[in-house]
């Protein structure tokens, strides 16, 4: 802590930031923040005193969170609150047909970029969007961003342009809306590239379908071990060789019997989160499945790396061990987003997840399978 010297009263005192957290109101009306309370051992008498015991309060702090304007609410509203800007880069060099290319757009600002989405383009019928990825991070001064990249596969040569698309904010400081603009792009695609790349799952000509199987997993070595270089081996050294082997399998054995319990708790301690997260789900509380979905991923991702919650999903995933990552990698991500809108997310950008009872089921399904997956994977290593 960084103490800093203050007078109150007549009295110095040697003063420490102990916690700051950044708040983001989810829903008008009043809201109360809970009292920050610590426990301290003040000595009196310089040093050489008796030691004393308090528990210190600082007092509840009543907010009144004002709804967001409906009478001036512009239709490209992205549904965020704060001071952003935006920029757009767009991937350099000679440009070919049937060659993807990449366009990045980054918000960033003050205030809580990762509600943003990304706004629809005016792409040219020419281009085909291949893969859309995003990524964002919030700093403790209140500053984040939120970066998407575009990835498109033009499909013949000319001059094209990806015109302006405004979009608009709330500012908290000007209490209004404004408007940023997503710049003009002008793009020119010459010369043949590549045949374009191939979709899992497409059918050629002759309609019969076509799929390549690749184990990446399968390894590409083998190795052989011969005792044949034992033989003249006698006596002691070979008892000892066959006691070793079988301490071996006994170490092995018990390793497995204690990780087993261990992973099995895992799976155990997941169902009883799912019973909590089906009874929401029964009793139509949209909310509060988002913030146990949220639990019940952070429970998972924290059994494969400790460092979750400082380093956030994409960090997470990029870490997870390759198979999963192939397999679960981007639905988790996915998944995790949309619980985090659903849980956090102002009323106005949460759309039909709240309504819509369809969908919300599917989203608790489709997360409970990989997050069961993942855990089964655990067991198995």
């Amino acid at each position: 802590m960084n103490f800093s010297r203050e007078v109150v009263d007549g009295i110095s005192y040697q003063k420490a930031l102990l916690a700051s957290y950044a708040l983001f109101p989810i829903n008008p009306g009043k809201a109360v923040i809970d009292s920050y309370k610590a426990k301290c051992k003040v000595m009196m008498g310089n040093g050489f005193g008796r030691v004393y015991q308090f528990t210190k309060a600082s007092p509840e702090v009543d907010v009144e969170i004002l709804p967001l304007p409906k009478d001036t609410q512009p239709p490209d509203f992205l549904g965020a609150v704060g001071d952003f800007q935006v920029s757009a880069e767009m991937q350099r060099g000679e440009l070919k047909t049937n060659e993807p290319f990449f366009l990045k757009i980054k918000f960033s600002g003050r205030g809580n970029a990762k509600l943003i989405e990304l706004p629809s383009l005016e792409l040219p019928p020419e281009f085909e969007v291949y893969d859309t990825k995003s990524e964002s991070k919030f700093f403790k001064n209140g500053q984040s961003y939120k970066v998407f990249e575009v990835l498109m596969i033009p499909r013949a040569k000319g001059t094209y342009k990806i015109p302006e698309k405004t979009v608009s904010f709330f500012s908290p400081t000007q209490e209004s809306y404004y408007g940023v603009k997503i710049p003009e792009q002008n793009i020119v695609i010459s010369g043949e590239g590549a045949d374009a790349p191939a979709v899992a799952g497409s059918s050629d000509e002759s309609g019969t379908e076509e799929k390549q199987k690749v184990n990446v997993f399968e390894p590409v070595y083998s190795s052989v071990w011969s005792l044949s270089g034992w033989a003249p081996v006698r006596g002691l050294s070979v008892q000892l060789f066959y006691l070793l082997c079988v301490l071996s399998l006994i170490f092995k054995w018990a390793y497995d019997v204690l990780t087993f319990g261990r992973k099995q708790s895992l799976a155990k301690q997941l169902s009883k989160k799912f019973l909590l997260l089906d009874h929401s789900l029964k009793q139509s509380d949209w909310r509060k499945t988002g913030v146990l979905l949220i639990n019940c991923m952070t429970f998972v991702l924290e059994s494969f790396d400790s460092n979750f919650a400082k380093e956030g999903i994409e960090a997470t995933i990029q870490k997870l061990p390759p198979k999963l990552k192939s397999l679960y990698g981007e639905k988790l991500s996915v998944l995790y987003k949309k619980s985090e809108v659903l849980a956090f997310a102002p009323e106005e950008i949460v759309g039909d997840l709240k309504t819509d009872e369809r969908k919300l089921k599917k989203l608790v399904a489709d997360s409970k399978k990989c997050l069961s997956d993942m855990i089964k994977h655990l067991e198995r290593e």
